[in-house]
């Protein structure tokens, strides 16, 4: 790999998408790669959403219980241990949704897959904290600023995935490969270093 001077490079992602998000699930594998490769020389997070929480009335405060709310709060739990984690439970969330029809929005569902991926992933997975934070007030705290970083952003098409370095940033909506994704990696991995080599006066 080219590597265009990447270990000065500092690229913050956030995939704004929700549980059920069929192109999402459609471009798993190109999304997979590209962090598998690029991993090292970036951050991510992801904002999550759903159809039931995207009106401005919508609050989880005091509690409040929503089913369509549940697949996220995984999420959430999951990504409190870190983003790698998130995005196993979420691949694993979507193929169990998808492709074997289970329902995701029953909390034993969930739990279920949060025990098949501490099965298979513990080195980044503690099922015990996942049962800890599924229903704390830090995860429903993390839902409500996603809610309002969307509203923020004005994102209304999902996936949305943002790339942000310098205070510079490319946003793009929907289906991309992984040489698409490379591609605006690079470019602005490129122009990060070409400014960091300009001269200060």
């Amino acid at each position: 790999m080219d590597q265009l001077r990447l270990n000065h490079t500092n690229i913050k992602i956030v995939y704004y998408t929700h549980p059920l998000c069929p192109v999402s699930w459609r471009m798993q594998k190109d999304w997979q790669q590209f962090i598998s490769v690029f991993g090292q020389f970036l951050s991510f997070r992801f904002c999550m959403s759903a159809p039931a929480l995207n009106v401005p009335d919508v609050s989880l405060d005091n509690n409040t219980k929503l089913p369509a709310t549940n697949a996220c709060q995984a999420v959430k739990a999951a990504s409190l241990q870190s983003q790698w984690a998130a995005d196993t439970f979420l691949d694993a969330l979507r193929k169990a949704a998808m492709q074997d029809e289970r329902d995701v929005s029953q909390m034993d569902v969930l739990v279920e897959i949060a025990r098949e991926i501490s099965r298979n992933h513990r080195q980044i997975f503690d099922l015990q904290r996942f049962g800890m934070d599924l229903n704390s007030r830090y995860t429903r705290r993390a839902i409500q600023d996603d809610l309002l970083k969307i509203r923020i952003n004005k994102v209304d098409r999902f996936p949305t995935i943002t790339f942000t370095v310098d205070g510079k940033g490319i946003k793009v909506t929907g289906y991309n490969s992984f040489d698409q994704l490379a591609s605006i990696f690079r470019k602005l991995s490129a122009q990060s270093n070409k400014d960091s080599r300009s001269p200060v006066y």
